[in-house]
């Protein structure tokens, strides 16, 4: 839908970065396997190219493993930058409650 050449979108390069984040935020978070695994790739064309009839099931990943995954991201960070108090970058508010995964 972005079209290409010299009257492509200029929101393309906005657009890939922001499902990159997303999808790299659903792979942390869920164990994903395929609905059917001797689906064989048919093509749905619409406004967009997409696989035909392929569904996929999402399993919250164990609490252990997204744990250790948020220690290694917090131990991998600069110790001489500051953070507000009041942000939470780890996906979990001060009062100890995981926060959603905000798509729109």
């Amino acid at each position: 839908p972005f079209g290409n050449g010299v009257r492509s979108c200029i929101g393309r390069p906005l657009a890939w970065q922001e499902s990159l984040i997303v999808l790299a935020l659903l792979l942390q978070k869920f164990d994903l396997r395929e609905h059917d695994p001797n689906y064989t790739l048919q093509i749905k064309q619409t406004l967009t190219i997409k696989p035909k009839n392929f569904y996929i099931h999402a399993s919250l990943r164990d609490k252990s493993a997204l744990n250790a995954m948020q220690n290694l991201s917090i131990e991998s960070k600069p110790k001489n930058l500051s953070t507000p108090a009041s942000s939470s970058s780890s996906g979990v508010s001060p009062s100890g409650q995981e926060n959603g995964i905000l798509v729109l």
